[in-house]
């Protein structure tokens, strides 16, 4: 498996931070306070911007509206009509960073961790809240369903563990520890069922078995903090601060294949990494948005 660049943006004047996408555009994330939009095939900007003002940590995009959710590094959360580029809804409550936002549109239910171990949990019908979870874990920068089941949610946070909450009355199932220094991402295998990935600030990709908890292989993946896992047609993909993208068997875990800074790569911190269709896009300290192709992709 061989990655070409197909191209690379240089717009944005601070790093960037967060990835989403639409059914037609990519949207970019910057500590310049602007979320840009982009045609992914070509690169060209569309006209939609939206500056805020703060740098902005994590957007993410709803699969079956047109909203887009921007979380800050004040806290502040806006809720944008992406299609007339209007603020339906700005949110004041978490006083501190927002890293990570999961949105759940079957069960009208959007989720928000901040640099404080809260976890929001709001009504997408009308955006209220419906109630805040003071974990006091330091940051969550992981949220996701387990078993695609919207019932169960898993969070990975800095104090490096992993808690499964259930999402009728909000209890805590289970935790266990994961990382040393913090786990910072969270990824489910598609082929392997009750498999759970995480990476962590100590560099390594560990996977668990879910009906146990228990770890069932580990790797030191990258020399620093791996900021964000994906597992896509059998592969694992792991972005880092040590400037890498690398590719793994998710059922081995053995390396596949390293995107780097002498073959085009980033020459800082890669924050956050996205799919659309078969392009593969990377943005980071560098202020750079990468697109990456290959024929390889399933």
């Amino acid at each position: 498996m061989i990655y070409t660049k197909k191209y690379e943006i240089r717009e944005h004047q601070g790093a960037i931070f967060s990835l989403t996408k639409d059914n037609t555009f990519i949207y970019t994330a910057s500590a310049d306070r602007y979320v840009t939009r982009w045609d992914p095939f070509t690169g060209l900007q569309d006209t939609f911007v939206i500056k805020c003002e703060s740098s902005i940590y994590k957007i993410i995009h709803f699969k079956h509206k047109n909203i887009l959710v921007v979380g800050t590094s004040n806290g502040d959360i806006h809720i944008i009509d992406s299609e007339n580029k209007s603020e339906l809804k700005f949110i004041k409550f978490h006083n501190v960073a927002v890293f990570e936002i999961q949105i759940d549109e079957f069960n009208h239910r959007m989720y928000v961790g901040d640099a404080d171990g809260n976890l929001s949990v709001w009504n997408t019908e009308n955006w209220s809240l419906i109630l805040n979870l003071p974990f006091d874990c330091g940051k969550i920068r992981a949220i996701d369903f387990l078993g695609g089941d919207s019932n169960k949610l898993v969070i990975g946070s800095q104090d490096g563990y992993v808690r499964i909450i259930e999402t009728n009355y909000y209890n805590l199932i289970t935790s266990f520890s994961t990382h040393n220094g913090g786990c910072l991402a969270l990824s489910e295998t598609e082929f392997k069922k009750n498999i759970l990935f995480s990476s962590g600030k100590d560099g390594y990709i560990r996977a668990w078995k879910m009906d146990t908890c228990k770890e069932v292989i580990a790797i030191p993946a990258h020399n620093e903090s791996i900021y964000k896992i994906i597992e896509k047609n059998g592969l694992l993909y792991s972005i880092s601060r040590d400037k890498t993208l690398k590719i793994w068997d998710s059922n081995s875990l053995d390396f596949i294949f390293k995107i780097e800074r002498k073959i085009g790569g980033h020459t800082h911190s890669i924050n956050d990494l996205l799919f659309f269709d078969e392009l593969l896009f990377t943005v980071g300290d560098d202020k750079r948005i990468i697109c990456w192709e290959t024929s390889c992709i399933k």
